[in-house]
């Protein structure tokens, strides 16, 4: 079994916002393949299995907030007795630019509490990650000096959005087909 673990906050306030693109991955990959993510209490998740000819996926979503992630990430790895080496975490990075994907096998969480709570609690910095490009604050988006977080707490613009939902599409296939590879990768989608 391999795990692709979304990160996003739970609840309909954050539903949109840049920070949950993670969970909107994992949306699309349930909603291609007809997945019902069930809640759970003891791994504090929103869980779904996926299989796809021999292999099995499983589609997580944590219930805690982002800064907590590594609760749920922690719970799921014990709970299936899957190794670190067969996640995939799917989260936002303003440092790359909208329509940018990267995936990497290790890093320090660039500043990400998401990320830092999964290494924290997971002991390593040796996680696979898929980095979705969320942009930076511009002027035409509150400036330059806007804080990061009421940035990725907002929700993308009307700009945006029409580059969203193909970005979203090819983040959930890349994150299927990087475990047959398992190779560091930029892709740029335009």
């Amino acid at each position: 079994m391999k795990i692709i673990v979304g990160l996003g906050n739970p609840g309909k306030k954050y539903s949109e916002n840049r920070h949950n693109i993670g969970f909107k991955v994992v949306d699309q990959l349930a909603c291609k393949y007809k997945v019902k993510l069930k809640r759970t209490i003891r791994q504090k998740a929103w869980l779904g299995e996926l299989k796809i000819d021999f292999d099995s996926f499983l589609l997580v979503k944590p219930k805690t907030y982002m800064n907590n992630s590594g609760l749920c990430v922690g719970r799921v790895l014990a709970k299936y007795k899957v190794p670190r080496q067969d996640l995939l975490v799917v989260y936002d990075d303003v440092d790359l630019n909208l329509g940018t994907l990267r995936i990497k096998k290790s890093g320090s969480s660039g500043g990400h509490k998401g990320i830092a709570s999964i290494i924290d609690i997971l002991g390593t910095k040796e996680i696979n990650r898929l980095r979705v490009g969320v942009g930076r604050p511009t002027f035409g988006r509150g400036g330059p000096n806007r804080p990061l977080t009421d940035f990725v707490l907002s929700n993308f613009s009307s700009e945006e959005k029409k580059q969203l939902k193909e970005v979203i599409k090819e983040a959930a296939e890349i994150s299927l087909k990087w475990f047959e590879d398992r190779q560091e990768k930029t892709i740029k989608i335009s």
